[in-house]
């Protein structure tokens, strides 16, 4: 068997067992408890059953059977809502954007962008018939305190959208966002720091503190280019794409 560490990312975890078709023998992955991220890991269990994988789950430990073999042909694939989230954001602070074929019954985690753009006063549109989501452009953003210990891939974007709200947020609950592509909590600082606010760095996220002379204040006043460093990191990218 293999013993998996959640502690920083349930990818490793993921990343085996998408790994395990086809064995010669039965492997068994044993996991130690309190992963983050965990709807991730969910969705890759579901996944794979989807595919034909019969899984043996017992509590904190996976068995796949030696020998197993897709059993499906075709499988749709859900749109990502994580990068979703980053035009929605995009068009909350100036457009409009409608996304086709939204997975509103989803086990993605960062499906809680839509609550979270409610709470900061979003103008946001669902139409589950049709399967539409819609966002329109809202003035006066609200601040927001949001826990993402299981959506950390909403807190660059989400990070520089509280930097336009009218008043404070606490985003926290994902101290492994300092494990992702890069270290998210402070290059995601370096964009509220551009658009004027005060911030302060926690071990588990950030607090932002808007002002008169931040967000869309503080690209009118001082209109330069941003220059940026990604650090090779698309979710700062999307980030700094709002500015």
């Amino acid at each position: 068997g293999i013993s998996v560490n959640r502690s920083k990312s349930s990818q490793f975890a993921s990343g085996l067992l998408l790994s395990s078709w086809n064995l010669p023998m039965d492997l068994k992955i044993q996991l130690d408890a309190g992963g983050v991220s965990e709807g991730y890991w969910e969705m890759t269990v579901e996944l794979v059953k989807d595919l034909g994988m019969k899984l043996v789950e017992k509590e904190n430990l996976i068995i796949v059977p030696k020998n197993s073999q897709p059993n499906t042909a075709e499988y749709r694939v859900e749109s990502d809502l994580s990068s979703a989230f980053a035009l929605a954001a995009l068009a909350a602070l100036n457009g409009q954007a409608k996304f086709e074929n939204y997975p509103f019954k989803s086990l993605q985690p960062d499906q809680v962008f839509v609550d979270i753009l409610k709470k900061m006063q979003v103008s946001v549109q669902e139409d589950q018939k049709l399967n539409l989501l819609s966002i329109q452009q809202t003035k006066n953003l609200h601040g927001v305190e949001v826990d993402l210990l299981n959506s950390p891939d909403l807190f660059p974007v989400l990070g520089t959208l509280c930097a336009f709200a009218n008043s404070a947020s606490t985003l926290k609950g994902a101290p492994h966002l300092v494990y992702k592509e890069s270290d998210r909590l402070k290059k995601t600082a370096e964009l509220v720091e551009y658009l004027g606010c005060k911030y302060e760095l926690m071990s588990d996220g950030m607090k932002i503190f808007p002002n008169e002379n931040s967000g869309w204040k503080r690209l009118q006043s001082n209109p330069t280019t941003l220059t940026y460093d990604t650090d090779h990191d698309h979710r700062l990218a999307f980030a700094a794409s709002m500015i």
